[in-house]
Parts: structure tokens; sequence; C-alpha cells
């Protein structure tokens, strides 16, 4: 941190905000700003490791949020578009999980565009029970509050509920549907 900077890393960025961040509470705004310093940490040498540890600091502020969010235990489906891929045969008998953060969105609509092109991708469609299984959601700080963005933390398991993927025709491409379940 430089002289005279206080606070977590990325908290100064939001300094220069300041006047448009008057009302939000103390605690989105220290999340944002360790939101923040992941990204400034990611191009920087040893950056992964900073920015894992900052991230994973930023995921437990907004999970701190959910937690007192009226939609705390609300279950909701979150969904995840994979373009131009074929699940690979083993996730359906194993699952799976990914090394980096994953962005996930309530908004069906949203997946979709995102995962257009090629002719065959997937779907992931979690159903979550509550904020515990779900990764932090990002809408309060979005540039596009209307995709009602998740991100789920590195190294989410995910584990199929059915033994074989729904295949579906959405416009020119061929869907795998994978219904999952998700462990944090």
């Amino acid at each position: 941190m430089g002289a005279g900077r206080q606070g977590p890393p990325g908290l100064h960025a939001l300094g220069r905000a300041w006047p448009a961040c008057r009302g939000i509470p103390r605690r989105q705004l220290l999340a944002a700003g360790q939101l923040l310093a992941a990204g400034q940490h990611r191009g920087s040498v040893g950056g992964a490791a900073g920015a894992m540890d900052t991230l994973d600091m930023a995921i437990k502020q907004c999970r701190a949020m959910a937690a007192e969010s009226p939609e705390a235990n609300v279950p909701l489906s979150l969904f995840r578009g994979i373009g131009r891929r074929e699940m690979d045969p083993k996730f359906m008998t194993v699952g799976g999980t990914e090394l980096a953060p994953t962005s996930t969105t309530a908004k069906l609509r949203i997946t979709l565009k995102y995962s257009q092109g090629g002719d065959n991708s997937v779907l992931l469609w979690l159903r979550t029970q509550n904020f515990m299984d779900r990764g932090v959601d990002l809408t309060w700080i979005s540039a596009f509050p209307h995709e009602r963005e998740f991100l789920c933390p590195p190294l989410t398991y995910r584990t199929p509920v059915r033994e074989e993927p729904v295949v579906v025709q959405i416009g020119g491409a061929t869907y795998q549907v994978i219904e999952v379940k998700v462990q944090m």
C-alpha cells in the first residue's frame, strides 16, 4: 500500500468516486475495494496468489452481506453457459470444478446470449437453495445490473443431478443442459 493510503487495497480507488458512494454501507464499500484490488493484482508479479487472497476476502465480505439479505434463504436458479463445447463425459459421473472464479446469472436469456456461437454449447443449471450454495450477488456493483450476475469462488465443485444431459435445440445451436448441485 502506498504512503498515506489506509484500508484494504482497492478501497483507495473507490475514494476517487467517493461522492457517488455516499449512502452505501461501509461493508459494501470494503467488499467493492477487495474486488477492485483482486483485479489490480492479476497483472502483477506474484499477482495470482495476491489476487486469490484478495478475492477470497471480498467473497467473504459479500457473503456476510448476503446472509443479512431478505433473499438469503430463497431458492434461486442460476445459469452458466459454455459456448462451442460439449461436456466431457467424465463430468457426468464425477462432477468437476474450475480453477478460476466463475460467473453465473439468474437470467437464462443472458446465459444464452453469451454462450451462442458454434454448433454445440453447454448450459449448467445451478439450483440453489440459499446464499450458501450460490456465488456472491454482484448486481449492486455491476456495470450491467440487469444481468443479475453471481460470482462463484475458485474451486466451486459441481456435480450433475442426472446421469445424462438433456439435449435441446435453441436457435442454431445444440445445448447440453446439465442440472448441477453446487458445493463451495
